[in-house]
């Protein structure tokens, strides 16, 4: 399924399923941390965003909906992804002392606890992965509230996700994650029984 005309026809029928209660459909964010979380360097800023109301969204948001008892991705996210407004982005900005040069829609905060550059490469290997990107929006999108975050609406992540392979900004994982959706939710482990 690398057409991405498609992945949007059958985002379509997923969509029409969904209203048609095709699938029982919870949120469970209580593994979104990883077991390392405490000792990773943008875990204030996580937490932090997240009580001033940021809006969880992509890979790890996904990762919260649980569609018939079943997890909707396999994968570990290796990120963060929030919404933000104007105003939460200055706030951000301005108490972790993040330079921020108003006019970027997305401000990426990356962190480690170690990198090193193997041999002749110019691309660093990093040990304690803990990204995170503050998407700007005017409005925050809808969302379902978890026990600890808020997590985007499933449409607005998978809307997101085909702009992001419009625009070919990181074109195989967005796809990657898009066709294991489409193949979960056309299986019929999924299905209401």
């Amino acid at each position: 399924m690398n057409n991405l005309t498609e992945i949007k026809s059958y985002f379509r029928d997923i969509k029409m399923s969904f209203l048609m209660s095709k699938y029982d459909i919870t949120i469970n964010d209580s593994s979104l941390n990883d077991k390392f979380h405490f000792l990773k360097k943008n875990r204030k800023l996580i937490e932090y965003a997240n009580s001033i109301g940021a809006v969880l969204t992509g890979s790890r948001a996904i990762s919260s909906y649980i569609i018939n008892g079943k997890s909707m991705l396999d994968r570990k996210p290796n990120d963060w992804d929030f919404i933000i407004t104007k105003q939460m982005a200055f706030d951000i900005c301005d108490k972790f002392d993040i330079e921020y040069n108003l006019i970027d829609k997305v401000i990426n905060v990356d962190s480690q606890w170690i990198s090193w550059y193997p041999g002749y490469s110019t691309v660093p290997n990093r040990l304690g992965i803990q990204d995170v990107q503050l998407i700007i929006e005017d409005e925050l999108p809808s969302f379902i509230q978890g026990e600890k975050y808020k997590i985007a609406d499933f449409n607005y992540i998978i809307g997101h996700k085909i702009e992001s392979i419009e625009r070919g900004k990181n074109k195989s994982k967005h796809k990657y994650d898009l066709n294991k959706i489409i193949v979960k939710l056309n299986s019929k482990i999924y299905e209401n029984t």
